[in-house]
């Protein structure tokens, strides 16, 4: 009995053994397939990325000198932008130096108009004094006329007296 177990596990693994070896040759055999594909594969796409960069040489040639001249176009407009930006902030700034100026005026002025008006109520004399803000034409026309910035009007401080008739 024991002779008839140990030849059929003999024969069990003999068969074990065979049907491995072969499992094994099968996916070496599929291995091997997979991998002459795999080379064909890759062959075929280097000579498509060479068959591409060749055709992306010639044309990009032709389109780099288009892209020279929209870049050259876009350089000139950026420029004149930036001229034209130059331009308006000088206008402003000299625009924002005019406000300081005239507010610095007026903020001289108020105090001794307020004197002079508590005087004149003391001393009896009927005038009353009082901020006047002027357009100066001729002072924005004498300068370059050129210049954006001469279409600004600057404004000059005057002091209005009113007299009160009795």
């Amino acid at each position: 009995w024991e002779e008839a177990v140990k030849e059929m596990n003999e024969a069990t693994i003999k068969q074990l053994t065979e049907s491995e070896r072969l499992a094994r040759e099968e996916a070496e055999a599929e291995a091997k397939k997979m991998q002459e594909k795999v080379r064909a594969l890759e062959m075929k796409i280097e000579n498509e990325r060479r068959n591409a960069e060749s055709v992306s040489r010639k044309a990009s040639d032709a389109e780099r000198g288009k892209l020279r001249e929209i870049q050259n176009q876009l350089e000139k407009a950026l420029r004149t932008q930036i001229e034209e930006t130059k331009k308006e902030k000088q206008l402003q700034e000299r625009k924002r130096r005019m406000q300081d100026l005239l507010e610095a005026q007026i903020t001289e002025a108020i105090p001794l108009i307020n004197e002079v008006n508590a005087m004149s109520v003391e001393l009896e004399k009927s005038k009353e004094f009082s901020i006047q803000l002027v357009a100066n034409h001729s002072k924005a026309m004498s300068n370059d006329v050129e210049d954006e910035s001469a279409n600004t009007l600057e404004t000059d401080v005057w002091i209005k007296v009113k007299t009160e008739n009795c």
